[in-house]
């Protein structure tokens, strides 16, 4: 039994409650949980100078902390917000929502009794994830560390560890300074805002960081050699492509610096040129593929080489961007049209799950290729649910990611590589040229707008376009014949996001012309 507290730790009383002592535990305990009479109270340290309440009256702390919850993930500066006693109160939470989404035996089952936990090659998502285990350990569930390892290989790991779930300690395509979290459920099932992420937020507010008295263990485990032979089975012939095709790779000194290598650098008709391979986890750049700027090196090397392939990826290796032997990017959502097609080949009738902002080529493309395409909202915790819900083989967004039914319906880019390399050996034939007759549509990209009033905004441009096809899946669509847009909100209000695509670039600047004056404010996205 604990021992009795002194005396003299009750001498604290709410308002308006002089006779009921409390102590210093209890003080802080209704403090962290918003009690209702802390606010202005003399014992309320969290209003005290250096200490001070954030906006809306919450402890800094605790809105501090709040804020690194995101719709799809836990992500922000480190070591500050995101500290190692964050990532404690992260792990704590998820480890009590994930064991408690377990259901009769399976809370028997000691290898179900694990949580899987790896990190890109960041420095401080090292320290963070020690913060991290200790979190997770202190709820009584084991431990299984993978190490350095690019995300996709997470929700791999989890299946072939039977775990509970699996968190990635990663900055993903944020610069140095960032990093986060992201959660998986059981057989990768993800963890997003809609299916668990804020419950996780609530417990990691509610927590503070504690001696639990927990004896939970740790393990590491190396998931090299069969990881490896699951993204090969991937490459036509397991790695014997049959004719060589050259390829140049950007790994950005991220997580494909390591990766790259162990799993296809003994593949003998592959020729790889390496960029950005050297000073593993010292970034080259801010590792985000899908800036130009970050594409420039590769597309030079791709043109002086002749190659016929260049990829980028980004910091974990979860998303990139393919360069053709012309060394021009090749937009993520073209990529998915070409992918989709073999999909279909293989599996008559498969469902595709596509972001709904991608070209309208690739739902044209899936429907005559005799598959069924299902949009997406955005996201890629939603993309996953949707495409596990639809059991559909294949999924893409306009971001670089590419999801897979055959890796528990998460996001891979070695196997987006694997695909294409097989393509161009199969076909024989180069990416420009597979590319060249789904490129019929000219598109904005995502443009960034300030507006005060969406939901005013949303009524007043579908009220302007009753003639068209239009839906709310996600923010608000607007389809005609020749043209069609998307505008929905950021994640930062009051911006927006509008993509905008017709048949011709004339079309497009005629029509983006039109609706920016209402819009608002341009903004750089």
């Amino acid at each position: 039994m604990a021992p009795t507290p002194p005396t003299l730790d009750y001498f604290k009383f709410c308002p308006g409650e002089e006779h009921i002592k409390i102590s210093n535990a209890i003080c802080r305990g209704r403090r962290r949980t918003n009690f209702p009479r802390c606010p202005g109270c003399q014992f309320n340290d969290d209003e005290k100078p250096g200490n001070a309440i954030a906006p809306g009256g919450r402890p800094r702390d605790v809105a501090t902390i709040e804020a690194l919850f995101r719709a799809h993930d836990i992500l922000g500066p480190a070591p500050y917000p995101l500290s190692p006693d964050v990532a404690w109160r992260v792990g704590h939470a998820a480890g009590q929502y994930l064991h408690g989404r377990l259901r009769g035996l399976e809370r028997a089952d000691p290898q179900v009794r694990s949580l899987v936990v790896g990190r890109d090659l960041r420095s401080i998502s090292r320290q963070l994830q020690i913060g991290l285990i200790d979190g997770i350990r202190s709820t009584g569930i084991d431990v299984i560390n993978i190490g350095a390892i690019d995300t996709p290989q997470l929700y791999f790991a989890v299946n072939y560890f039977r775990a509970c779930g699996g968190i990635q300690t990663t900055g993903g395509r944020h610069p140095a300074g960032y990093s986060g979290f992201r959660i998986s459920a059981a057989k990768g099932f993800p963890i997003g805002a809609e299916t668990g992420l804020m419950s996780i937020r609530d417990i990691a507010l509610r927590v503070p960081r504690h001696d639990s008295g927990s004896t939970a263990g740790c393990r590491e485990e190396d998931l090299k050699e069969p990881y490896r032979d699951f993204i090969r089975r991937f490459l036509i012939g397991g790695g014997a492509l049959g004719r060589p095709v050259k390829i140049v790779v950007d790994a950005a000194r991220g997580a494909a610096s390591k990766w790259w290598p162990l799993i296809f650098d003994d593949v003998p008709e592959l020729d790889v040129k390496r960029l950005n391979f050297d000073k593993e986890g010292r970034l080259a750049r801010t590792p985000d593929p899908l800036d130009p700027a970050n594409t420039a090196e590769l597309r030079a090397a791709v043109k002086d080489r002749r190659a016929d392939l260049g990829v980028a990826f980004d910091g974990d290796a979860s998303r990139c961007v393919f360069v053709d032997d012309k060394g021009k990017v090749v937009a993520p959502d073209i990529i998915a049209a070409l992918l989709a097609r073999r999909f279909i080949e293989r599996e008559r009738g498969a469902s595709i799950v596509l972001d709904l902002r991608c070209t309208r080529a690739a739902l044209e493309e899936i429907d005559e290729a005799g598959g069924v395409c299902i949009p997406s909202r955005i996201g890629s915790q939603l993309l996953k649910k949707m495409m596990l819900e639809r059991q559909a083989i294949f999924g893409a967004d306009i971001s670089g990611h590419y999801y897979f039914r055959d890796n528990f319906y998460g996001e891979s880019a070695f196997l987006a590589v694997a695909h294409v390399v097989s393509l161009l050996a199969e076909t024989g034939r180069s990416l420009s040229n597979l590319v060249r007759p789904i490129v019929r549509y000219r598109c904005t990209g995502e443009i960034g707008f300030e507006h005060q009033d969406a939901d005013r905004l949303f009524n007043e441009i579908a009220a302007a376009h009753a003639d068209a096809h239009v839906d709310d899946l996600d923010g608000l669509t607007v389809r005609y014949a020749d043209w069609w847009f998307n505008l929905r909100r950021a994640e930062a209000p009051p911006a927006l996001r509008l993509v905008l695509e017709a048949r011709s670039k004339r079309l497009v600047d005629q029509h983006l012309a039109e609706l920016s004056p209402v819009l608002g404010q341009r903004l750089r996205c």
